[in-house]
């Protein structure tokens, strides 16, 4: 199976700005970052798979999906990219090419079965990916990966810096309605209105 594994690692003013939030908070934020990541590689993937199109049905099995790795007292937010399940498909609704099949034992076309043969994109996209013996490999997933790349880093960046105003803003309006409560609870003893 094809894995490519990316860690982008923020800047130190990012970190030392999730600290100063708190835990809820940055994780907020963190949860956020790798879809946004996703959104750009999603799109050329779904591009490129148009381009190699047999059915259509590899291009609209890709998408993403969010994870959340826990361990270690740490957590890991991870985008997911590829083909997702839910795209399986009877092989005889799709219109392909008639091929003219060889003599199998005394009989012409394909061996007859019960059921009907599925098409899954989640089954086949490895083969698109690497190749096969009778297929040549059409990577499109790893070229989408190193044409995004850059774009995959700006989107995080900018999502980050997005909820990192928006998480601020939540912490400010906090602890000003504290001060509030704790201003109206002290007049109130002392009587002062």
């Amino acid at each position: 199976m094809t894995r490519i594994y990316a860690q982008i690692v923020g800047d130190k003013s990012l970190a030392d700005g999730l600290r100063k939030l708190g835990k809820s908070a940055g994780r907020r934020v963190l949860r956020s970052v790798p879809s946004a990541g996703a959104v750009p590689l999603n799109k050329d993937l779904k591009r490129r798979a148009r381009q190699i199109k047999v059915t259509g049905l590899l291009s609209r099995s890709i998408g993403s999906v969010r994870r959340q790795y826990s361990g270690d007292g740490s957590r890991s937010y991870v985008s997911v990219v590829g083909s997702r399940g839910g795209f399986r498909t009877p092989r005889a609704s799709l219109k392909f090419k008639k091929k003219k099949y060889p003599k199998r034992g005394g009989k012409l076309g394909p061996r007859k079965k019960k059921t009907p043969s599925h098409v899954n994109p989640m089954k086949y996209f490895r083969f698109v990916e690497r190749g096969t013996k009778v297929a040549a490999s059409k990577p499109i997933f790893k070229r989408a990966f190193a044409a995004q790349r850059k774009n995959m880093q700006q989107a995080m960046q900018v999502r980050a810096e997005e909820k990192m105003r928006v998480e601020i803003k939540k912490v400010a309006d906090e602890q000003l309605r504290r001060y509030r409560v704790e201003m109206a609870q002290m007049s109130a003893m002392t009587g002062i209105v």
